[in-house]
């Protein structure tokens, strides 16, 4: 599977930033800190733009 990334922050696409990592490290793209209060919740933006090809064999 293909998967097309365009990357339009200031940071590299993402990786694995240690041996064993579960996951890969995602950086906000912003231009100050954002404090958020206890169950508060915000929409931070990566400026990853991600397209999934649709896998017509899983109907």
């Amino acid at each position: 599977m293909r998967v097309q990334i365009i990357n339009k922050s200031q940071h590299q696409i993402p990786n694995y930033e240690t041996i064993g990592a579960a996951g890969m490290d995602i950086r906000a793209n912003i231009e100050a800190p954002i404090v958020l209060k206890p169950l508060e919740r915000a929409i931070v933006k990566t400026g990853l733009f991600i397209a999934l090809p649709v896998d017509l064999r899983h109907k």
